[in-house]
């Protein structure tokens, strides 16, 4: 499974850092550290309120990785929406890691802002 991570920061490690997390059924932030990776490959806001992260983090994960969890209620959310304003594009997942990632690829945005290179 390919998953997404973006940052303004160049890493050569993920560590979690403090978030929502909510799985396994928990409707409350359980203040648990983790990092947020997501299936869209382009993700643009940022959490400042910006268009674009400078960097993406590629992520190669197995599916039943223990330390991997779906936000189900955020994407059951954004599956409604979709449904509901009955937009035509895919639905991206979102998914909460609770360990540090050593291997992944990074890709920086060109100075055009038109493509990530790596």
């Amino acid at each position: 499974m390919i998953l997404y991570n973006f940052s303004d920061k160049k890493f050569s490690r993920l560590i979690p850092e403090m978030g929502e997390k909510r799985h396994l059924g928990k409707s409350k932030v359980t203040g648990k550290k983790v990092t947020f990776l997501t299936t869209n490959p382009l993700f643009l806001e940022t959490s400042d309120g910006g268009n674009f992260f400078k960097y993406r983090y590629i992520v190669k994960l197995r599916k039943d990785d223990p330390y991997l969890h779906s936000d189900d209620r955020f994407n059951r959310m954004l599956e409604n929406h979709i449904k509901v304003f009955e937009l035509k594009c895919d639905i991206p997942k979102w998914y909460f890691y609770d360990n540090p990632i050593d291997r992944f690829t990074v890709a920086e945005w060109d100075a055009d802002l038109e493509t990530f290179v790596k």
